[in-house]
């Protein structure tokens, strides 16, 4: 209860002293306390200025270690007071109320508020500077005191509330059970009783303040943090964990960590796809360098070219995606798929829109504002995502984004300045045909394939995967490094569906491995890690270092199509060159192909060392001959087919 003693000045009410972030000014030659304000019960006080006017003040005693100075352990509440009093009536001022707490802070770093100390406010009848007080204090009584006041309070209660009511650093048990009030002093208010019970309201501040400060993230921490602050005395946050729904709270949370990141964020909208990925750069390596060697290996055992898949990306990030650009990857589960979309997941955080949602007319309403579609197993149909709008996203066209209906919100349109386009890799176990009437839509399984610059085909299931590998590849700065700095092809070694035929010049001999004689027709087909679905263009083979893995092309002998060769075996983690010979020159223009056996093996070993894969596919071969010389080509159509031939039969020609 609060003790009372008589006065020679009435009392009312009128302000300060709110929480900043400097610490309070010593007056004097006392040392600021060195304790950070964070790590502080009572360093938060605005140091009063010097010029400083105002009716309230709030005046802090705390223990010193300079000699000859008066401890607070030496004064009472009374005596105290008595000395404050007597410095403002010496000076002429009016005192209308005042009041005298006496704390200790066993919970703080600082030693200072560990020892005890005396806080007291008082109120004037008129504006008045502090200094005359201070001096008065000093050399009449050898109290050397702190002194604060906020601009922020405007009335006595504001700060008779910051030593009255618990707060999250000052629990009800620190609080001065005991505190000490003017004659006649008016009764708190009701509500800063019910707060000091524990029964206040939180107000907004409170709780954006300590979501972001206590790392509260979950509901979970939401509630132990409750629960804490119940068992030290203030039930206030118990009462609104109660009260309020899950969902409120959730928002809540959503809302506070929001604010807290928007200034971080708006930076990060300014990014484009290449700036984001530069960035990484700079973040800590998070897998001891396991997760480099980790993607290669995927890429070598399905035999796709390490260096191809690397610059496809490149461009993919520095043109911000759009059609032929994308990435499908396609193939059984766990043979390494999602293992190349993690660090994508990890680089663009809350800007990667996963996957569409269900069960709602707003499938794409996540798609406003990300910057990178990353949708693992892709299925269709995808209810109620439309196809025309999953084309138009894909090929970052604008498009009406369904969004809910407030107060006359219309659909939100999406990219339509240009500025919101998303890049997109996707997963799936099987390749998507369109169909319509039960009949294949060659036109909109086109317009599909278009989207993608690759499609892999993912057909070597990992054995045995390290699980450690799903957390290594989150490691967005070795992401980072292997597409921006290793050495990569340059972009004219890079053929996609989209890009023109290479012209053919028939002064530079394109001629593949092995004898070269009119008789020996050749059929030339590129690999399954090329840039569709099926076999397309065949880049010119490499003079240098192969993408086979052998050190030169010439390492390379080739058996005759359907040769039983003695002793064959897989090669493991050799991405194999589609370079098959045949006999005879295949004269067919056009056949449906159901699948396609390559054979390959390295010269040098004896006994010979070959591999075989077969390779399904869903599209059209067409032979074209000339000089001697027979290419094969393979698409989703016959003028595809006929465009790869064509093209393969020019890298072959002399």
């Amino acid at each position: 209860m609060p003790a009372c003693l008589s006065k020679s000045s009435s009392s009312s009410s009128s302000s300060s002293s709110a929480p900043s972030d400097s610490a309070p000014n010593i007056v004097a030659d006392e040392a600021p306390d060195p304790t950070p304000a964070t790590d502080r019960v009572d360093g938060h006080e605005r140091s009063a200025a010097t010029g400083d006017q105002r009716t309230v003040y709030l005046w802090t005693f705390s223990h010193t270690t300079i000699p000859g100075r008066p401890q607070p352990t030496g004064f009472s509440r009374l005596s105290f007071a008595l000395a404050v009093i007597s410095a403002y009536e010496q000076t002429g001022k009016v005192v209308l109320q005042w009041a005298v707490f006496m704390e200790v802070h066993p919970s703080s770093k600082s030693d200072r508020e560990q020892r005890l100390h005396f806080h007291m406010i008082v109120e004037t009848e008129h504006a008045c500077r502090w200094v005359e007080m201070a001096k008065h204090l000093r050399n009449g009584h050898k109290i050397f005191a702190s002194v604060a006041t906020s601009s922020a309070r405007k009335s006595y209660w504001a700060a008779f509330s910051y030593l009255f009511v618990p707060s999250a650093k000052k629990p009800k048990a620190d609080l001065d059970a005991d505190y000490l009030l003017s004659p006649g002093h008016e009764d708190p208010p009701q509500q800063l009783a019910n707060r000091r019970a524990g029964m206040r309201r939180i107000t907004p501040l409170e709780i954006y303040t300590a979501i972001v400060e206590h790392g509260l993230n979950s509901l979970v921490k939401l509630y132990a943090h409750a629960a804490r602050q119940h068992h030290s005395g203030d039930s206030c946050w118990l009462h609104h964990c109660m009260k309020q729904p899950e969902k409120k709270l959730k928002e809540e949370i959503s809302k506070a960590l929001a604010m807290a990141g928007a200034v971080a964020r708006l930076a990060t909208d300014k990014q484009n796809h290449i700036e984001t990925l530069r960035a990484a750069l700079t973040a800590p390596c998070t897998c001891d360098g396991h997760a480099i060697p980790g993607w290669e290996h995927i890429l070598a055992i399905n035999g796709f070219n390490v260096a191809h898949y690397r610059l496809s990306i490149l461009e993919l990030f520095k043109a911000g995606g759009g059609k032929c650009l994308n990435h499908m990857y396609i193939g059984e589960p766990s043979s390494g798929k999602t293992g190349l979309t993690r660090p994508l997941i990890a680089l663009f955080g809350a800007y990667a829109f996963l996957k569409p949602q269900v069960g709602t007319s707003f499938a794409l309403q996540g798609l406003i504002g990300s910057k990178a579609v990353i949708w693992n197993d892709f299925r269709w149909p995808h209810q109620p995502l439309a196809w025309a709008d999953l084309l138009n996203m894909l090929d970052n066209e604008p498009f009406n984004v369904g969004v809910p209906k407030n107060d006359g919100q219309t659909d939100f349109r999406w990219n339509v300045d240009g500025q919101d386009g998303v890049i997109a890799i996707l997963t799936a176990n099987v390749n998507v045909v369109y169909v319509t009437d039960h009949a294949v839509n060659t036109m909109e399984t086109k317009a599909w394939d278009e989207r993608f610059a690759k499609m892999l085909h993912f057909k070597v299931p990992l054995v045995n995967p390290d699980k450690r590998y799903k957390k290594w590849f989150r490691c967005v700065h070795c992401y980072a490094l292997w597409i921006l700095e290793f050495d990569t092809p340059q972009p004219g070694d890079l053929c996609h569906p989209c890009s023109p035929l290479p012209a053919h010049d028939p002064k530079k001999s394109r001629t593949g491995p092995g004898p070269q004689s009119p008789d020996d027709a050749r059929t030339v087909a590129a690999s399954c890690g090329s840039s569709s679905s099926t076999l397309p263009v065949v880049p010119p083979l490499p003079s240098g270092p192969s993408a086979c893995g052998f050190d030169d092309v010439d390492d390379w002998t080739f058996g005759e199509d359907g040769q039983t060769q003695p002793d064959r075996q897989d090669l493991p983690e050799s991405p194999l060159q589609a370079v098959l010979p045949i006999k005879t020159p295949v004269m067919e223009e056009e056949q449906p192909l159901r699948k396609l056996n390559l054979v390959c093996a390295r010269a040098g070993d004896n006994p010979p060392v070959f591999a075989e894969i077969e390779v399904p596919c869903t599209g059209w071969r067409c032979h074209i001959t000339a000089m001697g010389f027979t290419a094969a080509g393979e698409g989703s159509s016959k003028k595809a087919a006929k465009r790869n031939a064509a093209s393969a039969l020019l890298s072959i020609l002399p």
